[in-house]
């Protein structure tokens, strides 16, 4: 589901909405980020033995599913870096997977020995 943010005067969030929107059926997501403004991107977190895959989805349309790494993503996140939009994936071993310009690209390896990454 998602809800929109209700902000005061100073644009700080006092609350969400009273209205939401379903975005997706999907059961078990377990990392999700916005890729842009209107773009959602999430991963599962299947339980052991099932396969992990991940989505993009337009907020309120259908979901596109979209490559991972060949292992498995344990956090995901989104920045922009030189001037270019970019996914970020870290794996159990603490590798960030980079996909950048598109969705729909190969994935590179960006860094290694990482415990978590942040959007900003």
């Amino acid at each position: 589901m998602v809800s929109g943010v209700v902000r005061d005067s100073k644009g700080m969030p006092t609350g969400l909405s009273k209205r939401s929107g379903r975005v997706s059926y999907q059961r078990d997501v377990g990392m999700l980020t916005f890729y842009d403004d209107t773009t959602l991107v999430y991963a599962t977190s299947p339980e052991e033995g099932q396969e992990q895959h991940a989505a993009q989805q337009a907020v309120s349309g259908p979901e596109t599913r979209i490559s991972l790494p060949q292992t498995s993503i344990v956090e995901l996140s989104t920045g922009m870096i030189d001037t270019r939009r970019r996914l970020a994936a870290v794996d159990q071993t603490g590798t960030v997977h980079s996909l950048g310009g598109s969705l729909d690209g190969s994935w590179g390896i960006a860094d290694s020995q990482v415990t978590a990454v942040s959007q900003r």
